[in-house]
């Protein structure tokens, strides 16, 4: 199978999944053909690894507008309901109030459950352009404020684990 083949057959399995296509080919005919079968980008061999890197932020930001489409509207798991579309949230039937932030962080949490999240990668989504990675205090805070809020003055009820010097882990096993 070549690379065109592996871009048509991720599409028929995933629309969102973001393609770059690496080549040292660089007729136009190359890059049309791989575009027309579904890559997202093309980049030319030799590159330098900030173009790559800024390449593959700019497909991960085409796709999460798409990808958050998609999510369920409702989380449900061990005591935990989250309708993302009213931003209700309740644990064990009782409703708990949550700021904006709060809100933007378990929506990330309940998107990924048992996956570890980086404190980057909660900087970044959460602050957006604004936020940087010596926000790391300022996301313990919400963290602990998010994790109280959701233990309800319980102990019986925290899942969101803290995974020293990379970031959190919110538990639904």
């Amino acid at each position: 199978m070549d690379g065109l083949d592996v871009i048509r057959q991720i599409r028929l399995l995933n629309y969102l999944f973001p393609i770059i296509v690496l080549s040292d080919k660089a007729r136009e005919l190359d890059k049309v053909t791989a575009l027309d079968a579904g890559a997202d980008d093309f980049i030319e061999k030799p590159f330098r690894v900030g173009e790559l890197l800024a390449r593959l932020r700019a497909a991960l930001r085409r796709v999460a507008p798409l990808a958050e489409r998609n999510d369920e509207p409702v989380f449900r798991k061990a005591g935990l309901f989250v309708n993302f579309a009213s931003r209700e949230v309740r644990v064990e039937g009782n409703a708990l109030h949550l700021t904006p932030k709060e809100f933007k962080l378990l929506r990330m949490f309940t998107r990924y459950p048992n996956r570890i999240l980086t404190h980057t990668t909660l900087i970044r989504e959460i602050w957006g352009a604004e936020g940087n990675g010596n926000d790391v205090r300022s996301l313990r805070v919400y963290v602990g404020q998010l994790r109280r809020k959701l233990a309800g003055g319980s102990e019986s009820w925290v899942s969101l684990q803290t995974k020293a010097g990379i970031g959190y882990q919110f538990q639904t096993d």
